[in-house]
């Protein structure tokens, strides 16, 4: 019930490199409460935004940030989705999954000893996670998780549906959930067609982010970013960058964000990438922004950024 889809290693209709100049509007530093590492942001509107990282949950009422209750305060936290103020998801590359019911973390615990590494939701009834150390793909139907597939895991999961999931699969699974060559995977529900392995891409992509069935990114080391458009994968030729790219997240199919290693920002105006200025030099692990155009990144040692158009 899986597809493979190859990426193809040429242009990509809307990928081109543009030249330095960034976006307009400005990247500013955000003051939080932590010097803490921050890996995750997610959020589901202007004033719900979370952070998550080394031990440490933030949330962004609109005025104010407020440490949220940790279920595992001692341990990082790798994945993160946020539904709702009163719905939220959080993996810790556990064998069990965190729900935010809007007063307590609830415990959910995976099947067959899997972790909750990636996850993903489009509804509550409807959560995706995935393991990069053993593979393992499950879905939580609002009940309880089940579990779907046991030869593909990786760092990140997007779709639009139960019947349309994509997942960055790692192979050669690490504890790290990272320096592996990867192939992204397309969940299809109902469908089974054999996984075909002979495809590799060089790179481990480490973020995914969609605007719809036909318009997906996914950004990796070395700066790979690969590009669907609704019928194959390509690989965008001479990428404004070499450095590593943790995350990538769009507002619009013309207003797309990577970021990456030493505070850079990437930004896709829907003709092509180019650089962003930077207020710091700190490695930006994660992007999340809102239809309005509210931008955040997150990163290393508290690091949080918002763009102000």
């Amino acid at each position: 019930m899986l597809v493979l889809f190859a990426l193809t290693f040429g242009a990509c209709n809307s990928g081109g490199v543009a030249g330095s100049v960034g976006r307009s509007g400005t990247w500013a530093v955000v003051s939080v409460p932590t010097t803490e590492g921050l890996t995750i942001v997610r959020g589901s509107g202007s004033t719900d935004v979370w952070l998550a990282g080394d031990t440490t949950i933030l949330r962004w009422d609109g005025h104010n940030w407020n440490r949220a209750p940790n279920p595992l305060p001692s341990t990082p936290a790798t994945g993160l989705w946020v539904n709702s103020a009163s719905d939220v998801w959080l993996g810790a590359a556990q064998q069990y999954a965190y729900h935010w019911t809007g007063t307590a973390w609830t415990t959910t615990r995976l099947n067959d000893n899997r972790r909750a590494w990636a996850i993903w939701g489009n509804a509550t009834n409807d959560v995706w996670a995935a393991d990069c150390s053993v593979g393992y793909l499950g879905h939580y139907d609002g009940i309880g998780w089940n579990h779907l597939n046991s030869q593909d895991g990786g760092p990140a999961l997007w779709g639009s549906g139960t019947s349309d999931v994509w997942l960055i699969d790692l192979l050669g699974w690490n504890t790290a959930c990272d320096s592996a060559p990867s192939v992204i995977i397309h969940w299809q529900g109902a469908s089974s067609v054999p996984r075909d392995t002979q495809f590799r891409f060089g790179h481990a992509l480490q973020g995914m982010w969609g605007n719809g069935a036909s318009e997906l990114w996914a950004v990796g080391d070395s700066g790979a970013i690969v590009h669907y458009n609704g019928s194959a994968w390509s690989l965008i030729p001479n990428s404004p960058t070499t450095a590593t790219l943790h995350g990538v997240w769009g507002t619009a199919a013309n207003d797309v964000w990577a970021v990456g290693d030493s505070g850079l920002i990437l930004h896709f105006d829907g003709s092509g990438w180019s650089k962003s200025v930077s207020p710091t030099t700190r490695a930006l692990r994660s992007a999340w922004g809102r239809p309005s155009g509210d931008v955040w990144a997150v990163g290393d040692s508290g690091t949080v950024l918002r763009l102000t158009r």
